[in-house]
């Protein structure tokens, strides 16, 4: 935090123009777009876990011939998916982290009801978690990102 000059009311001022600082906000705007990248894969496999599992929801209410219990469940699975993709675009990585929990707990209790479907559908349930790991780093790190670059004085909008 150098050449940052703060108040006593704690705000930044941004920093004098130079040619070290527009190094370093090309690097920052480079990062950036990077980090967003990776958060974008994150967000995508939420929302390849949202279809998959509508789709496995279908075909599992199929199966049971439409008992509410099996609506019901697949439903609220599906919803909170679609909850947490919408999440994701405010706050990635407590998004990202909740998926993953909740893929993993969704996963040992369909091991405990039937001990194959772990291995149903096992290379999907590595590409999703895959891209969810992938975009956890990035997603922690944007904030830190931002925050530099308006200390630089640049507007960043990551919406």
């Amino acid at each position: 935090m150098e050449n940052l000059e703060i108040l006593d009311d704690g705000l930044m001022l941004p920093r004098k123009p130079s040619v070290k600082n527009e190094k370093e906000i090309r690097r920052l705007r480079r990062e950036l777009k990077e980090q967003l990248k990776k958060v974008k894969h994150g967000r995508s496999a939420i929302i390849w876990l949202i279809v998959l599992q509508a789709i496995g929801g279908f075909i599992q209410i199929l199966a049971y011939d439409f008992e509410i219990q099996v609506v019901v469940v697949n439903s609220v699975v599906v919803l909170g998916m679609i909850g947490l993709y919408f999440y994701s675009l405010h706050s990635p990585y407590p998004a990202f982290i909740i998926t993953l929990i909740c893929l993993f707990v969704l996963t040992a209790l369909l091991t405990i009801e039937n001990p194959m479907s772990i291995i149903k559908g096992i290379l999907w349930k590595l590409i999703v978690v895959y891209f969810l790991v992938v975009g956890l780093e990035p997603a922690s790190d944007i904030k830190y990102t931002v925050s530099s670059l308006r200390s630089h004085g640049i507007d960043v909008n990551i919406s």
